[in-house]
């Protein structure tokens, strides 16, 4: 019985001794991370935060910061593309024109940026022709 004891004291000791470092680690790797590692993802989040809200801010100056089109022929659409163009609807309003001279949808990328899946599947679809004009009238119930 005394045997039992012991060795049940033993590991006891030893579980504690294996708590005790593995508490000690942890508090070496938090002190670690927060000298090396925190510093380094808060400049990583920094730059990344930079990068989107230039994103963002072009993006949004993006009409008045290209010559080809009128900014005033400019829909935003948002997602999945940022813009329709209608190219020449600003003179049919004015009544100087009678024609839109084409239809462009534009995303605007900064950077490395690239298009998504869904934007490439887009550009596809628009570059192969399958492209429609189409009326719905919910009084008719038809589309």
């Amino acid at each position: 019985m005394i045997i039992f004891y012991q060795f049940k004291k033993y590991h006891f000791n030893q579980l504690s001794l294996i708590k005790q470092r593995a508490e000690e680690d942890i508090a070496s790797f938090q002190e670690n991370f927060q000298r090396t590692e925190k510093q380094k993802i808060r400049k990583d989040t920094l730059k990344r935060s930079e990068r989107v809200a230039r994103g963002f801010t072009i993006e949004n100056f993006a009409p008045f910061l290209q010559q080809k089109y009128s900014p005033t022929d400019f829909r935003h659409l948002g997602d999945p593309v940022d813009y329709i163009i209608y190219n020449g609807l600003t003179d049919v309003h004015q009544g100087v024109s009678d024609e839109i001279k084409e239809i462009i949808l534009l995303d605007i990328k900064t950077g490395q940026s690239k298009l998504n899946k869904a934007q490439r599947k887009i550009k596809d679809a628009v570059d192969s022709g399958k492209v429609s004009f189409q009326i719905y009238n919910p009084d008719k119930g038809e589309l």
